[in-house]
């Protein structure tokens, strides 16, 4: 007799970075609590990202968390892995070397990413949102960059060496220059 069904989140319950659990897969689920069939759902994501998309079956769920890092059952941590502190803080010292790297520290409950970079912030609470509503530089055709950029720039200023000609500064517009400056010098931009 089958008395506990464990799923994995992202590619058998929510595919396609879709929110919630689809309603059939609740259904099921109460079913199985109701014929006394534990269901565990696993995930690398930590509890409070998961819970919410299970609706009225959020409560009857064993969560494992944390790519198993954190086991949660009706509200309460039945068993924790927790890394050494110091391997985590070497890890990190380590990985902030090199700017490619975004850190996300999950705990047992939420987490904490360490950048200001909206966009990498949007992508991971909103991933399929964020990949309809974004475009990136190479989904657009090359007429579509070159007016982007020329919407930003005043002039550019050409030189002549030889028989090539160069540029030799571009000049934008100081609408975009000082707000960006700005933030710069605040430290909400990120050096390269």
């Amino acid at each position: 007799m089958i008395n506990f069904v464990v799923s994995d989140l992202e590619t058998a319950l929510v595919p396609n970075g879709e929110k919630m659990v689809q309603e059939e897969t609740i259904e099921l689920i109460m079913e199985l609590k109701e014929k006394g069939v534990y269901f565990a759902v696993a995930t690398g994501r930590n509890y409070d990202a998961v819970y919410p998309m299970f609706g009225k079956a959020k409560d009857h769920i064993v969560y494992i968390c944390n790519d198993g890092g954190s086991v949660i059952y009706r509200d309460k941590v039945i068993s924790k892995t927790p890394l050494d502190r110091l391997v985590c803080l070497e890890v990190a010292n380590e990985l902030e070397k090199n700017r490619d790297y975004k850190l996300l520290f999950s705990g047992e409950r939420n987490a904490v990413v360490t950048t200001r970079d909206i966009d990498f912030i949007n992508k991971i609470k909103l991933n399929k949102e964020y990949q309809e509503q974004i475009k990136t530089w190479k989904d657009y055709t090359r007429e579509e960059q070159a007016d982007l950029i020329m919407r930003y720039v005043e002039d550019i200023e050409l030189d002549i060496i030889g028989t090539v000609i160069a540029v030799k500064q571009i000049n934008f517009r100081e609408s975009i220059c000082k707000p960006c400056q700005e933030l710069y010098d605040n430290g909400y931009k990120e050096e390269l």
